[in-house]
């Protein structure tokens, strides 16, 4: 476990702050600074840590408070060593810090945030408390139109059967093709993988994650399949979609692209976190920048405490060993020599058996691995091949398919078990799953 006084800082950087629906951080990487000494840090110390990431004079400094999104005054601006002792306040109920480098590109508007607020004696009442910053969007920011949102996805339908797409997603180097496809199409849109296409990708699977569970368990509201959007009560919706970053903009809008990205993605989103081809690379800091604590903070909680444990303190070297120093010399007669040799050459026989009994044991469990391996393996390829299978089956709506795909492709039991009913009951054991998906 980390060290009472000690804190650790998850670094956001090579990033920039956007501002459409919510404000999130855009692209980057992540860094982890572990054990930091909570009574040395000073806004000097935070610098150089930040310096060896990127940061230069003239950029600025943001962190995160704890238990609130950035849109709602959850983020304030480090400048100082007071800024810095205000941030360490939230020190005592977090695992980490989260800290953001802007760099000084990007705009950052002078509105104050809760910590200038506090320190600011000219500034207007109106602009106090809890207000978060404004922020110019990034240069690399470019809107979509619904005829290149067409032509994506297009592309990505395209390539469902093509060869770029694996059983954990798309291979490494599809955005770059994607590139290329669009260059061809759309030969005025300069389109780049990097972060254009990256970013609507991202926001397109986000989108249909969302749309996949409304249809599930959209209580008050849900999806209209002929119109292709979100209908039922607004005041519900907006109360839902405040935990759902981005969420709020599918209300009442066509999303018109939904059947083809349904059929490119939907498999992959029913495998949950095991859903990541060599190409689609993790975005740690959409993942963290949530209130909740995710599966995947919990695997940083999990990768800090790995590297926190107290060094193991083995045997002294010495001891079991006796030191020959000293040892007085003694004469052994032919009978107590062949004592020893016949007492070694019984534990060299104990050895053998042991060994032997060992290497069983060990051609035992190569073998059940093996087995669970080709099990595994079997399970997957089904998964894959879940959608295609309910498909084809008759009698059931959309809705009742996807449905159907979120909750059996979760349960490795259900798969296995589906493909081993016989043809003709596969529809009733669907219907079944369909009204106890709990107790199935």
């Amino acid at each position: 476990m980390m060290a009472l006084g000690c804190v650790n800082i998850l670094m956001h950087h090579g990033g920039a702050f956007s501002k459409q629906d919510e404000l999130t951080y855009d692209g980057g990487d992540i860094t982890l600074f572990q054990k930091i000494d909570k009574d040395e840090l000073s806004y000097y110390h935070l610098v150089q840590l930040a310096k060896t990431v990127g940061f230069k004079d003239g950029d600025n400094l943001y962190y995160a408070i704890p238990g609130r999104s950035l849109d709602e005054g959850g983020i304030d601006h480090l400048k100082d060593d007071t800024s810095i002792s205000e941030m360490m306040k939230y020190a005592n109920g977090a695992k980490f810090l989260e800290v953001y480098i802007q760099r000084n590109e990007h705009d950052v508007s002078g509105y104050p945030t809760v910590g200038d607020a506090a320190q600011q004696d000219n500034t207007d009442e109106t602009n106090k408390g809890n207000k978060p910053i404004r922020l110019r969007k990034k240069r690399d920011e470019r809107p979509w139109t619904a005829e290149e949102e067409k032509v994506l996805t297009d592309v990505l339908y395209e390539m469902n059967d093509s060869g770029w797409k694996v059983d954990t997603g798309h291979k490494s180097g599809y955005l770059s093709f994607i590139e290329k496809e669009l260059a061809k199409r759309l030969p005025n849109a300069h389109i780049k993988a990097d972060p254009h296409i990256q970013s609507k990708v991202k926001t397109l699977k986000k989108l249909l994650s969302y749309i996949l569970d409304i249809q599930q368990s959209g209580s008050g509201f849900g999806w209209d399949d002929e119109r292709k959007m979100v209908v039922g009560d607004k005041d519900q919706f907006m109360g839902w979609a405040k935990s759902q970053p981005g969420a709020a903009a599918l209300y009442g809008k066509p999303f018109v692209n939904f059947d083809k990205l349904f059929e490119i993605y939907a498999s992959d989103l029913a495998k949950g976190a095991k859903a990541k081809g060599p190409g689609d690379q993790f975005d740690l800091h959409e993942e963290l920048s949530s209130a909740d604590v995710t599966e995947q903070t919990q695997q940083i909680d999990s990768a800090v405490d790995s590297h926190s444990q107290p060094p193991c303190h083995g045997s002294n070297s010495s001891s079991g060993v006796k030191s020959l120093a000293g040892r007085k010399r003694v004469i052994l007669d032919d009978n107590v020599l062949a004592s020893e040799f016949s007492n070694i050459s019984k534990a060299l026989n104990t050895l053998v058996e042991a060994e032997t009994a060992n290497a069983a044991a060990m051609n035992t469990m190569q073998s059940a691995f093996t087995q669970e391996l080709e099990a595994q393996k079997r399970t997957d390829e089904r998964r894959e091949q879940l959608f295609s299978v309910l498909k084809k089956l008759s009698g059931f709506s959309r809705d009742q398919i996807v449905k159907a795909v979120l909750v059996i492709g979760q349960n490795e039991k259900r798969i296995n078990l589906l493909f081993t009913t016989p043809d003709e009951l596969k529809s009733e054991f669907v219907h079944q799953v369909l009204k106890r998906p709990k107790k199935m």
